[in-house]
């Protein structure tokens, strides 16, 4: 006769689900401490876009590209790929797609591109690759403060007042 402490297996079944519990999605969110780093960002994003504006309108507009019209749309384009970027890639995690990965890089070489136009209609006789490299430095970095200020007032940055 089997006895009740004879039984090996005397744990309950647990049906195994197929799939795994898909993971939730984190957001990292960043303190900003002060007033003075907010309005520093917001300042520098709001000089980037102003330059971005000067530059490409300046080159569409006022220079002897201005006779073609489907040049006259690439200043407000950019313009508002920059917002795009800005607004998107500061208030969201994006997933890393092909799209979200190339979209920076192709608006800033855009932008490059007028400000290398931009040195050569003003007679800046420098080298073409050294100009290049002030032109992606000043763009991206004024890129980069622009997704910040839109993280510090719209997204993933909390501003405190301690």
């Amino acid at each position: 006769m089997p006895d009740a402490d004879d039984d090996p297996d005397d744990t309950p079944v647990v049906p195994a689900s197929a799939d795994p519990p898909a993971p939730r999605p984190t957001v990292v969110v960043h303190t900003i401490t002060s007033r003075a780093v907010r309005t520093a960002l917001t300042a520098v994003a709001l000089a980037h876009l102003a330059g971005v504006a000067f530059v490409t309108g300046n080159v569409a507009y006022f220079s002897r590209y201005s006779s073609e019209p489907s040049f006259w749309l690439l200043p407000p384009f950019i313009l508002c790929a920059h917002l795009f970027i800005g607004s998107f890639y500061g208030h969201r995690q994006l997933p890393a797609a092909f799209a979200t990965l190339t979209a920076p890089p192709v608006v800033l070489l855009m932008t490059v591109g007028f400000g290398m136009m931009f040195s050569d209609l003003h007679g800046a006789d420098v080298n073409p690759v050294v100009m290049g490299m002030v032109w992606v430095s000043l763009f991206s970095a004024g890129l980069l403060a622009l997704i910040y200020a839109f993280r510090a007032w719209f997204g993933q940055i909390r501003f405190t007042d301690a």
